[in-house]
């Protein structure tokens, strides 16, 4: 059971913390060789872009 956020919500916590080269996800399962959880860009699903709006996010943090 998950919170649903308000357009407002997503669109601040977007432009103050996703639309930032530093900005990284630890996966949610661990690497298979070694067993550690890493980081990483979320990127756009298909394109391999970096997202680059807050709808684009509110996807990815829903779909993840």
């Amino acid at each position: 059971m998950g919170v649903e956020a308000s357009n407002d919500t997503i669109r601040d916590y977007f432009r103050f913390f996703v639309n930032r080269r530093a900005y990284t996800v630890q996966a949610t399962r661990p690497c298979p060789e070694t067993g550690r959880h890493y980081y990483y860009r979320p990127m756009e699903k298909g394109t391999g872009h970096a997202l680059t709006s807050p709808s684009q996010f509110r996807t990815f943090v829903r779909e993840s």
